[in-house]
């Protein structure tokens, strides 16, 4: 596994070339309202006023009197007490809850979350430089080191015509010689409009086949949809990473991200 070299790395940028999208590793580390009513204030006035009313003296029993006093007195505790609770009712709406994200698994035949993909988004979207994220990464090499299953990711290119929304699926990677097969394993898709996400997996896998440049340590693969550029692959700490671009044959170019 060799150093990167000086002008080597994520710093992305896309073109055409041959009928493909072109990634360019540069940088020297890896980058790329109402007053609300006391009910027992309430229900003390309205007790009050029942009281002071009542205090006139009336023909008839004494009796009479008490019983006229409670139930005189009642409807007004009951009234002020309802109309308190509806008060509060109207002033503190019910609080929904934020839906949970899937908590992120290890495996790398796992579908991946939104979350595992933060960092290059913030490195897309130009919120932060890809030197925030990788110093010291080592560039991978050997078509057969990038074999097995890797979670991945599939988004827009700011500037570029780009699919709406974003994909969260996985890729499997089989090379033999020089002849690599990318078979891509959909998952979930999420929206820009905040629609609830989608389960892609009845879609079925979308398979591309090409060839592995040993000199340049990329991907360069077509399938029925598209095409596939992967241009390289590095390991950082604990993980493993590739960044290409996937070009459909509409013209839309997304980003694929890999990563184990």
């Amino acid at each position: 596994m060799q150093e990167p070299d000086v002008g080597k790395i994520i710093g992305i940028s896309v073109g055409a070339a041959v009928a493909l999208i072109v990634i360019i590793l540069i940088a020297h580390k890896v980058t790329g309202g109402n007053r609300r009513t006391d009910p027992a204030q309430a229900s003390n006035a309205a007790t009050d006023m029942t009281v002071t009313e009542l205090s006139t003296d009336t023909p008839g029993s004494g009796e009479e009197s008490s019983e006229a006093a409670e139930a005189e007195s009642t409807e007004p505790e009951q009234t002020a007490a309802e109309e308190s609770t509806e008060a509060a009712s109207a002033e503190e709406p019910e609080v929904q809850e934020e839906p949970q994200e899937e908590s992120a698994s290890d495996d790398p035949s796992a579908v991946p979350v939104s979350s595992e993909f933060t960092w290059f988004d913030n490195i897309a979207d130009g919120a932060s430089k890809a030197d925030d994220y990788f110093t010291d990464a080592k560039v991978m090499s050997g078509a057969d080191n990038m074999d097995g299953m890797w979670k991945a990711y599939l988004r827009s290119i700011p500037g570029e015509k780009s699919s709406e929304g974003r994909h969260f699926l996985n890729v499997k990677l089989e090379s033999s010689g020089k002849n690599v097969t990318a078979t891509l394993k959909w998952g979930v898709f999420e929206s820009l409009n905040g629609d609830p996400a989608q389960d892609e997996s009845s879609l079925g896998d979308t398979e591309f086949t090409g060839t592995w440049d040993a000199g340049e340590e990329t991907i360069t693969a077509t399938g029925t949809v598209g095409k596939l550029y992967v241009g390289g692959f590095v390991k950082y700490e604990d993980k493993e990473y590739g960044f290409g671009v996937l070009q459909a044959n509409d013209g839309t170019k997304d980003y694929l991200i890999f990563m184990r």
